[in-house]
């Protein structure tokens, strides 16, 4: 089967999609398959060998990401030639593949698109709720099939007036990867003491990450608990600023900005870290989230859809209402309680099961066949 990935961004930009598409791409080709990514950007010479196929864009500022009318004419021909199309993104992304392709096409709903447009615009709720109902159901109708990561999404997608049928498959990861690190790190490798307690946080430096509120609830935390120290990995447009309020908020001896991180050090950090905590509304599926688990790590979250999923509120972690001073709470009872975080870290290692990215894939799959299946039919395409 020859499949055609399709993203908005790819590699070397580093965000949840990008590494959900890196791993499609490794575990179907494991298994025999023919696999091409479809994005924007600057082609290069790694990239054919490899087979992703990049259309000339213009750039959005340092985002990693592109702007393009259309994919150029090499490239439509290449996406005619497809058997399934799966589809990562809407804009700049699902458009296209029903544009040019010419077979099933699958698009996972990976991002809360209303969320980060009202972070990136300061558009009022109003007029977001608006352009998402205009925009959200138009183009996730030119999909044969809608994938989400978790449930939760299901209402907020009828909400905009995205009516299809949906099915949910989960992102999967490496579980043997972060449960079984192949580097160690110490609180000491990280200039930490050694009754340090370290909760850390991954993802993208950008403002749909509520890392400001993260800040603020850790302030109030650790003046209750000095042993507290936070983590920040990743990069992104906010990284200086936040960097500035860090030194603002005279913490720099206990938030470290450690910056992007690859992919294969990252089990490392968590080993080293005592819980993770997140300020994120924002997430659908987390991968960070489900690595955390993974590695053991119970975790203190501001709820929310797409963070419930994956954390049960007094099992694998604590989850707190978005109000000032509730994530801190939060904080501090994870802090001063050993054997919660140790009965928590075991019920996470043991409900990270359910995200091998090899039962991603196995279902992905059965839905590539039953598509194809329609196809030959003639009831689809």
């Amino acid at each position: 089967m020859h499949v055609g990935l399709v993203t908005a961004c790819y590699e070397p930009v580093i965000n949840g999609v990008t590494r959900i598409v890196s791993l499609y791409r490794s575990y179907l080709e494991k298994l025999g398959h023919r696999v091409s990514i479809f994005t924007l950007g600057t082609s290069s010479l790694k990239d054919e060998s490899c087979s992703i196929y990049r259309s000339p864009g213009l750039p959005l500022g340092n985002t990693g990401y592109f702007l393009a009318p259309r994919y150029s004419r090499p490239i439509q021909k290449k996406i005619r030639r497809l058997d399934i199309i799966h589809c990562h993104h809407l804009v700049m992304g699902l458009e296209f593949a029903h544009r040019y392709g010419r077979c099933p096409i699958l698009f996972t709903n990976h991002t809360r698109y209303d969320l980060y447009l009202e972070a990136y615009t300061k558009l009022p709720s109003q007029v977001t709720k608006l352009i998402m109902e205009l925009t959200w159901s138009r183009l996730a109708r030119k999909s044969d099939a809608i994938i989400i990561p978790a449930d939760a999404t299901r209402n907020i997608l009828h909400k905009f007036g995205v009516l299809e049928p949906i099915q949910v498959i989960p992102n999967g990861i490496e579980l043997s990867k972060f449960s079984s690190p192949r580097v160690s790190l110490t609180k000491k490798d990280l200039g930490l003491p050694d009754d340090a307690i370290v909760m850390i946080f991954v993802g993208r430096m950008s403002s749909e990450k509520n890392l400001r509120v993260l800040l603020n609830e850790f302030y109030v935390a650790n003046q209750i608990n000095r042993r507290l120290h936070l983590l920040l990995i990743g990069d992104g447009p906010n990284f200086r600023m936040l960097k500035t309020v860090v030194q603002k908020m005279n913490l720099a001896n206990n938030i470290q900005l450690i910056g992007e991180v690859d992919n294969d050090q990252l089990p490392a950090y968590l080993a080293a870290s005592d819980f993770f905590v997140t300020a994120s509304t924002s997430e659908v599926h987390s991968l960070t989230l489900l690595e955390a688990i993974a590695a053991g790590l119970p975790v203190v979250a501001i709820s929310s859809p797409g963070t419930d999923t994956v954390v049960g509120d007094g099992k694998t972690g604590l989850l707190a209402d978005d109000k000032p001073n509730e994530l801190a709470d939060k904080m501090i009872v994870m802090a001063a309680n050993r054997s919660i975080r140790t009965q928590y870290a075991k019920n996470a290692s043991i409900a990270s099961k359910k995200y091998d990215i090899r039962l991603t894939i196995s279902r992905s799959l059965s839905l590539y066949e039953e598509l194809l299946a329609d196809k030959r039919l003639g009831i689809r395409n």
